[in-house]
């Protein structure tokens, strides 16, 4: 039985609901891992338990079965779903570009990516290994962070030291110099 009870304290109020006697919130809703599937309902209040299965063919690398704990988070890991006979090419990374934690290159294998703090992921931020051998996608590479291409103008030119990054004031004190034609 779900039950919640206001409280209006003065002028502000808090919303408490009770979830067969658990007092919590509820947790984000799963979603199956790739190859694999939900097991009957998968509730979000506290207390409630959601089993998880791969497969036939994929084993499982994970919890099977997580319960949402009163401050809104699932207890265990999320499942990943392997088939150890497909496996795809290994990867190469372009420069810059980490790996989020262990990526496996058989089918359900999931890659995730990252780049340093002074550039921008640009294209996925995760890829997985398919059940046909090959990688849902490209890696992603970085882009240095830095002051946009300056643009070409209608009826002008830009002339000097245009296009030189990495100076925070260059927008104030641009050598640049913009000459009507």
């Amino acid at each position: 039985m779900n039950l919640c009870l206001l409280q209006l304290l003065s002028i502000s109020f808090s919303l408490t609901c009770l979830f067969d006697g658990i007092q919590g919130q509820s947790c984000p809703a799963l979603e199956s891992p790739l190859y694999g599937s939900l097991s009957g309902p998968c509730l979000t209040n506290p207390g409630s338990t959601c089993s998880i299965r791969c497969n036939p063919s994929f084993e499982s690398l994970g919890s099977c079965a997580r319960v949402c704990q009163p401050n809104g988070s699932w207890t265990g890991l999320p499942l990943i779903c392997l088939n150890r006979a497909i496996t795809c090419p290994p990867l190469t990374l372009p420069e810059k570009l980490s790996m989020g934690g262990p990526c496996f290159n058989v089918a359900g294998g999931i890659c995730r990516f990252g780049c340093p703090v002074d550039s921008t992921l640009l294209g996925p931020e995760s890829i997985y290994c398919t059940n046909l051998g090959s990688w849902s996608a490209s890696p992603p590479s970085c882009s240095p962070n830095g002051c946009p291409a300056l643009q070409a103008l209608d009826n002008g030119q830009l002339t000097g030291m245009c296009g030189i990054q990495g100076l925070n004031y260059f927008h104030m004190y641009s050598p640049c110099s913009l000459l009507n034609m």
